[in-house]
């Protein structure tokens, strides 16, 4: 329930500045970049919260927990310099099996991407 509010919230908020933007934006203004659809206050709290929610299951997510499986640790993800945020945001929009496909909201990876850059 609480999602199908996020969501139609959303599309209300959307609305809303579609109808007062003043730049219109080209195609090749957003080419490479990840724009999220609403501003969010992100939060490496709520990206734990999330992260043990939903990765928990197969990733190591904090410091002092157990290794679960072969998946990397979120230590080991946020100690590698090529997974920087670009990479993270691109990774999380795509599927990679065997982990399991699920999507996050765009709000959801901005916290977890949060988290992983405060490890």
């Amino acid at each position: 329930m609480k999602r199908v509010l996020l969501a139609a919230s959303t599309t209300l908020l959307l609305l809303g500045a579609c109808s007062s933007q003043e730049a219109a934006v080209t195609p090749g203004s957003l080419q490479g970049r990840a724009v999220p659809s609403v501003q969010v206050a992100v939060d490496k709290d709520r990206g734990l919260d999330v992260a043990q929610r939903w990765c928990a299951s197969c990733h190591q997510v904090e410091p002092l927990g157990s290794r679960r499986s072969a998946a990397p640790s979120f230590m080991e993800i946020a100690q590698d310099p090529r997974k920087d945020r670009a990479w993270l945001e691109a990774f999380m929009g795509e599927e990679h099996l065997p982990m399991p496909t699920f999507r996050l909201y765009p709000d959801e990876q901005a916290h977890v991407i949060a988290y992983l850059e405060s490890l």
